[in-house]
């Protein structure tokens, strides 16, 4: 499976990547918003992503639940992970009007990510 990350965190990116990898699936890890569509799009016809994961809170102008709306209406169909460490309430807040966006709480079990990878 081919998988897209994105978290601001690089600790984080690569703990996932490395989690990712070790299950046999082909990892993309981006810190920035731009650099992760851009990665998105061009891979779109030759190798589409199977999967992206999203971190909630990014540093910068965009939120993870700005680059989920953003995916959604370019991607309907593309499945999203969002992992965050956020509150119920937030999380209710970030996802509105989104369906079918998987949420994978900080911090979580190896196991927990791969069944959400799955």
């Amino acid at each position: 499976m081919r998988i897209a990350i994105l978290d601001d965190n690089p600790v984080i990116g690569h703990l996932l990547q490395n989690m990712l990898e070790l299950a046999g699936h082909n990892v993309s890890v981006h810190q920035k918003p731009a650099t992760f569509y851009a990665v998105i799009n061009q891979e779109r016809r030759s190798a589409p992503f199977d999967l992206v994961i999203v971190d909630l809170c990014l540093s910068g102008p965009h939120s993870g639940a700005q680059v989920i709306h953003s995916l959604k209406m370019a991607f309907a169909e593309l499945p999203v992970v969002l992992c965050t460490a956020a509150d119920s309430a937030t999380i209710e807040a970030a996802m509105k009007g989104l369906s079918g966006v998987k949420v994978l709480h900080k911090p979580f079990k190896i196991i927990d990510l791969l069944l959400t990878s799955a």
